[in-house]
């Protein structure tokens, strides 16, 4: 048996690549015709074609999972059985881990277990809201159908991922450059100046002494510097690690005015989007909650949601306690008790959640508008207090020539 490499047409036009096992060309083609596919190319897999991949630790990323379940979805729709479809997505999945962990389904599934439970015993690999979407679509028979609403959900939730990012990183190679710009100065600039000032028997402000005792100690010890900010880092980002640091930093994200609009639209855009999705595939609203709390990406709203969910046990609805949290907008608590009056919660949420994801740009525009002539005051008070230091003496001088 060798492997051979193909590209094919689903039922529905869409081009599908992998690799398949076979004797013979003939033989690969025959058996992609078996599975609804249409070949378009066929070639033996080689050392010269073989795709070489490193094989370095990687994070399973949104974006890996998002394009996982179109592929699946785009194979379902084309009539291929879920066998199949795992076994294609094991060979040409990009992520080395995402594929190990889909070699261990496709085993797993082969011994007669379901989707969801092969998955399941797979830990941290695949979203808790996956796995339970899965295994209602398995009860449902629709599977293909919550494949392609899981596609759209991880893409969408890549897609804010994504502006997030992009808004973040300018301010960071701001900050960057400025704590370089200053570290020159004080370091260089400034000690070449007070060579000339005490050349002139000048006495230096209190300032200019104070950033000049901070250049030197910066140059001469650079390597403490260095070190304390690395290793600094490194407590910092173990103590974020821990649970009551996530709980601290999320809290942060929500109370500081720069910041809190674009966070808590990005949780409300991802508490509708998810507990829709949820409820529209047939899962009851308690273990909808459970998953919600589980991935809606704040532990401050996640702690809250308790509360919401003994609530709803006790014969509640689901508008007046997320009301009491203060954390969502009116505008939601609205649309959820509309929804609930009229019997269609799932789509006056899914509604929010559109509306909520535009919200979401805005957000991401005014945070960036607003922080950009932030940071330029910023650098320039922190610049001119180093320019003063250097004026001062200056005009010292000046008078003492005079």
């Amino acid at each position: 048996m060798a492997e051979y490499i193909y590209t094919a047409k689903g039922r529905k036009g869409e081009t599908l690549k992998g690799v398949i096992d076979s004797r013979s060309e003939g033989e690969a083609a025959q058996k992609l015709r078996e599975k609804g596919m249409y070949p378009v190319s066929i070639k033996l897999q080689t050392v010269a074609n073989r795709d070489i991949k490193i094989s370095l630790p990687q994070k399973i990323k949104v974006k890996d999972i998002a394009l996982m379940c179109r592929q699946f979805y785009s194979m379902l729709d084309s009539g291929i059985s879920i066998l199949e479809c795992v076994e294609v997505l094991r060979r040409q999945t990009e992520n080395r881990k995402l594929a190990q962990s889909l070699e261990e389904v496709y085993q797993k599934l082969q011994k007669g277990q379901t989707l969801s439970a092969s998955m399941r015993q797979e830990k941290g690999i695949y979203p808790e809201i996956l796995i339970n979407m899965v295994e209602a679509g398995e009860v449902s028979g629709q599977i293909d159908v919550i494949m392609n609403r899981m596609a759209v959900h991880f893409e969408k939730e890549n897609s804010i991922n994504r502006k997030i990012q992009s808004a973040m990183t300018y301010p960071v190679i701001v900050i960057s450059i400025a704590v370089l710009v200053v570290w020159f100065l004080i370091s260089f600039v400034l000690p070449s100046f007070i060579d000339m000032f005490s050349g002139a028997g000048v006495q230096l402000p209190l300032l200019t002494r104070m950033l000049l005792k901070v250049g030197e100690f910066t140059k001469n010890y650079w390597y403490i510097v260095f070190g304390a900010l690395l290793g600094g880092s490194y407590v910092l980002g173990k103590y974020l690690r821990t649970d009551e640091g996530r709980y601290q930093l999320d809290r942060f994200k929500l109370a500081f005015p720069i910041i809190k609009e674009m966070n808590t639209k990005v949780a409300t855009s991802r508490f509708s989007r998810t507990l829709s999705t949820l409820m529209a595939s047939g899962v009851p609203i308690i273990q909808a909650m459970g998953i919600v709390k589980k991935v809606i990406g704040n532990a401050v709203i996640a702690k809250s949601i308790d509360s919401v969910m003994d609530d709803i046990k006790r014969g509640e609805g689901l508008a007046n306690p997320l009301a009491a949290l203060k954390v969502f907008p009116p505008m939601l608590i609205s649309m959820i008790k509309v929804g609930e009056e009229s019997g269609k919660l799932s789509d006056m949420l899914e509604k929010s959640a559109d509306y909520y994801d535009a919200e979401v740009d805005d957000a991401i525009t005014r945070m960036t508008t607003i922080l950009e002539p932030v940071l330029i005051i910023v650098m320039a008070v922190i610049i001119g207090t180093i320019v003063m230091a250097i004026v001062l003496p200056m005009f010292d001088m000046f008078q003492h020539i005079g």
